[in-house]
């Protein structure tokens, strides 16, 4: 059974990330992200956190989006997708958005599939913008 909550700062110490992310780093900028004011969920599955998705708002109406995800995430990957496809479409409504911005790793192909399915459409690459100066993809939603 997978269940989404509200992040509390024990979730982040329960995670075990995939190997997609790049910079040890990536657990303390989500936390600042989330502890400063980021809408923050945890999806658990079987009272596991098995990912934290946060959104922030920067312009009026456009919401930067990101998350850390766990292995265990390809286990549920059904009710995964449908819990976060519904958490977009009701907080698209919720904050009055006009679009949804994310970005993914340019090798990350199954991530780049993953958010295409949620009706996310590639926009450009950014040379060089993760820490290790990897590439990724620009992915945005509109209403």
């Amino acid at each position: 059974m997978i269940k989404m909550i509200p992040t509390l700062p024990e979730h982040f110490e329960s995670l075990v990330l995939k190997d997609v992310y790049e910079h040890e780093d990536a657990v303390e900028f989500s936390k600042s992200e989330v502890f400063n004011g980021a809408m923050s969920y945890s999806i658990l599955a079987d009272g596991k956190v098995i990912a934290i998705v946060y959104g922030t708002i920067g312009y009026p109406g456009v919401m930067s989006c990101s998350g850390l995800f766990t292995d265990m995430v390809t286990k549920y990957k059904v009710a995964f997708h449908r819990c976060i496809k519904i958490l977009v479409d009701v907080v698209f409504k919720a904050f009055n958005l006009h679009r949804m911005q994310a970005v993914v790793r340019a090798d990350y192909l199954q991530g780049q599939r993953w958010i295409e399915a949620l009706g996310f459409a590639k926009e450009g690459l950014m040379k060089m913008y993760g820490a290790n100066a990897d590439d990724y993809y620009m992915y945005g939603r509109t209403v």
